[in-house]
This record gives C-alpha cells, structure tokens and sequence, in this order.
C-alpha cells in the first residue's frame, strides 16, 4: 500500500488547479450554465416581484392603481403635463424638504390614480395611501380590548411616515371628532416636518370646501408650507380631450 503521506501535497494542489485551468467545457457543461443562470434569473425575478408586492402592500395601494407610474399615466393637455413634471421633480427631493401638497378637483379627474402613480415611483422614500374614512375607522377600532393598537399609537404611526397621502376629504360627516382626530394627526405631521398629500373634491374655500370641513387651524398648518394643485380638467375616466378651466402650481 502506498503511503499518501509521500505525496508533496503542493504537487496535487498543482496538478488538480492546472486540470481546472486547461478544461474544456463540453456542449453538455454549457447547456447546464446556461439552464442553470436561466433558473436564477427567473428566481431572482420572482424574489424581485414579491419584494414589489409586500413593497405595494405596505404602502396601501388599492388594487385598481398598483402596478401604474406617471410614465403610464395619460396626459391629455399642457396643464396636467406640467402636473405630472412637477410631481416627478418633487418626488426626487428629500422627503424633509417636500412641501404638503393639496390636490383638488372634480370627481374623475384621475386625482388618486395620479397620486397613487406618484408614490409607487418613489422607490427609497416610504409612503403610505389612506382614505380619510379608513383613518377614522381604525380609530373607532381602536377602542375595541381587541385592538393591538391604541388611537395614540395608530396616529403617532401615521405622524411618522415620511411621505402621507390622505384621500377623500370631505367625504364623511364633518363631526367634531373628526375634526380633533385630523388635528392630531396633522398637527403632529407639521411638528415632524413631514409632508402630506391632501386629496378631495371640495375647492379649498368657500362655504362647502376643505377649509370648513378641516377647520382653519388644520389648513392654517397645511398651508403653511404647501403647493395648491387644482385638477379642472374634464373626467379622466372618460379618456376624453381634457379642457383646462383654472389651474396653477
């Protein structure tokens, strides 16, 4: 029996890296590579899809909007261009330097598919999408022994977002507690130097508007540092030629 111990084991070392070096892959080998980065490219594919996925779940994009960018969102006249460029310049600042944004219009004028277009793109900044009467709803909620979260805790969470949208202003019943639940939250926003994208039908004055129904101490804090976006174009969902009445940034 030979003793393995003779062997100079620099020599195998030498010997074994130089087949490595001089082999010749077969047809057979490259098949195998080529399945074989076929295979971790479509499992990186679906590592990347899930990722988007929770990524849009987190965020609470309604079904109907995700998946969509401001690339494919239709532009049908000059002004809802200059829209759509200004959201895509606003959206690569730093979330601290973002002012609130007040988006307002006529139903159907593509406001949340805009928006919820917006948010999707900013890809290294968190956002969230809310309706206003979910926000009330959870905190109705929250006074179940059931809840794992308290009216405190759930508006302290929404204060600390980078970038929030609240959608459907004016939609619910103007009560008091609304009222004092809006203030908390955006009162504890305007402490925190964080942006908040405002959505609603109503026009900002007047007797049926957002000042009335948020109060003017809320818009007194919204306005203090914020961007007026009105949306007087005709209905989106219509795909019609849009036909600006009033509007500026």
């Amino acid at each position: 029996m030979s003793d393995i111990s003779a062997v100079p084991i620099g020599r195998v070392s030498s010997n074994w890296l130089e087949e490595i070096k001089n082999y010749q892959l077969t047809p057979e080998d490259e098949e195998i590579i080529k399945w074989r980065e076929k295979e971790i490219k479509a499992m990186r594919q679906i590592e990347n899809e899930e990722q988007e996925k929770t990524r849009l779940i987190n965020m609470r994009i309604p079904l109907r909007y995700c998946g969509l960018s401001l690339d494919n969102y239709t532009v049908a006249s000059a002004e809802q261009e200059k829209v759509v460029e200004f959201l895509r310049e606003y959206g690569k600042r730093d979330f601290k330097s973002m002012e609130n944004l007040v988006i307002h219009g006529p139903p159907g004028t593509g406001k949340t598919h805009m928006i919820c277009a917006f948010i999707q793109g900013c890809k290294m900044k968190e956002a969230q999408y809310w309706k206003l009467s979910d926000i009330m709803r959870t905190i109705r909620d929250s006074y179940s022994p059931r809840s794992e979260e308290s009216e405190l805790q759930f508006l302290k969470r929404l204060s600390q977002i980078p970038i929030l949208v609240i959608d459907e202003i004016g939609r619910q019943t103007g009560t008091k507690f609304e009222g004092n639940s809006i203030f908390d939250l955006l009162d504890d926003r305007y402490d925190n130097m964080l942006p908040t994208i405002l959505i609603s039908n109503l026009p900002l004055e007047g007797e049926e508007s957002m000042a009335t129904y948020l109060g003017r101490s809320v818009m007194d804090r919204i306005n203090e540092n914020s961007l007026d976006i009105p949306c007087f174009w005709c209905n989106y969902r219509d795909h019609a030629e849009i036909t600006i009445r009033a509007g500026q940034l």
